[in-house]
């Protein structure tokens, strides 16, 4: 359960405070590709204290990955729909309602924006869809499968 004040902190000139906290693998990903989105994209991170609780990376960038998807990543760039990547809650602070205040800050953060994001894990879904986001398409590209999933934009 969340115990005291959450902050919703920029971190985007210092982005290795997202970065260390990732996964191995997603750390080195992180660390390789911000030198090309870093210009349209934000880091946000979520403290509580001075203690990580979570984060994720909001930007209008084409990532390297997003290949089989781009024609759909321009059209939500165009409606100025916000790109979400790299969101991460460490294990021992999941189920306590992190990431979904990361979500509601970020909304807050950003106001009258829509999201999407992909996911590579189909359990995700049902977290995602409890904070309003839909399945948009399913891609599938060599065996490997994500799901394309979007938040609408408020203003509408």
């Amino acid at each position: 359960m969340i115990r005291s004040a959450l902050k919703l902190v920029d971190s985007t000139k210092e982005p290795e405070k997202l970065f260390r906290e990732l996964p191995p693998a997603w750390r080195k990903e992180a660390r390789a590709v911000w030198p090309q989105v870093a210009g349209a994209s934000r880091v946000f991170i979520l403290e509580e204290g001075d203690s990580f609780r979570g984060g994720g990376i909001v930007s209008q960038a084409l990532f390297p990955d997003m290949k089989a998807f781009e024609e759909d990543a321009r059209k939500w760039y165009d409606q100025n729909y916000y790109y979400i990547g790299f969101l991460y809650v460490p294990a021992k602070f999941r189920s306590h309602g992190y990431g979904s205040v990361w979500l509601q800050q970020i909304r807050t953060a950003l106001p009258a924006r829509g999201f999407w994001l992909s996911i590579e894990k189909i359990g995700l879904l049902k977290f995602y869809a409890r904070l309003g986001f839909h399945l948009e398409r399913i891609v599938r590209e060599g065996g490997h499968t994500e799901w394309l999933l979007v938040s609408p934009r408020e203003d509408w």
